[in-house]
């Protein structure tokens, strides 16, 4: 899904969702024309819509997010983080055809990300790109 940053959008979001837990819908037209969290809980629908909602600061990413169900940690790998394990399920996605560009978010190794970039979409033979390009965002480590 791609991530709202402009405020009204997340509001319509936020109030959409309010109003889909306080409605039943008829069985026979589960979602009646409402958004596809209608008829989730309360407590799904807030997980299933809270990673789209991102700051207006960072819109120039222009970032989407898959969002899926809690997965089974049987099917899960792992790498280590700074601090911790960290859990990752790999899966296909299918979307090398339809890559245009892309933007290296912020990070204090922006040579070192490019390499590393060039090097992933060698091996997965992607070369029609509009152009890779670093995001005008700095890097802050909090």
């Amino acid at each position: 899904m791609p991530c709202l940053y402009e405020e009204n959008e997340q509001k319509t979001l936020v109030k959409d969702l309010i109003n889909s837990t306080s409605v039943v819908n008829v069985p026979n037209d589960p979602n009646n024309g409402k958004p596809p969290f209608y008829n989730l809980s309360f407590a799904e629908a807030a997980l299933f819509i809270a990673p789209i909602i991102k700051s207006k600061h960072f819109k120039e990413e222009q970032e989407w997010r898959l969002i899926s169900v809690p997965l089974k940690y049987e099917d899960a790998k792992f790498r280590t983080g700074n601090y911790s394990l960290i859990p990752y399920w790999e899966f296909e996605l299918g979307i090398e055809d339809s890559l245009n560009k892309i933007i290296i978010g912020p990070t204090p190794e922006q040579e070192l990300s490019e390499r590393a970039l060039y090097g992933l979409l060698t091996q997965r033979h992607i070369y029609n790109l509009g152009g890779i390009f670093h995001s005008e965002i700095p890097f802050r480590k909090i």
